[in-house]
């Protein structure tokens, strides 16, 4: 992803390691903040939200992208066993 950013003329976009509820930049750091898939494996959604909005300058965008479920999965899809298949 790095890369990609530099060979595309994108100095300013980085890419940080860290936990999605508790981000490793200081207040108002970002413009935007993207997240995809993420939302729906934390344990805390609430601690994700007030982290990503702490981040934001006034004005900025938080984009993200997850899954939704509409009904209870089958208890058959819930096994060890159906996640690794």
């Amino acid at each position: 992803a790095r890369d990609f950013s530099k060979s595309r003329g994108a100095p300013h976009v980085s890419f940080r390691l860290g936990e999605i509820a508790y981000l490793p930049v200081a207040d108002q750091f970002a413009d935007v903040l993207i997240s995809n898939g993420v939302l729906c494996l934390t344990l805390s959604p609430r601690q994700v939200y007030s982290d990503a909005f702490r981040i934001l300058r006034p004005g900025g965008r938080f984009v993200f992208a997850d899954m939704v479920l509409k009904k209870a999965l089958p208890s058959e899809l819930l096994t060890a066993q159906a996640f690794a298949s």
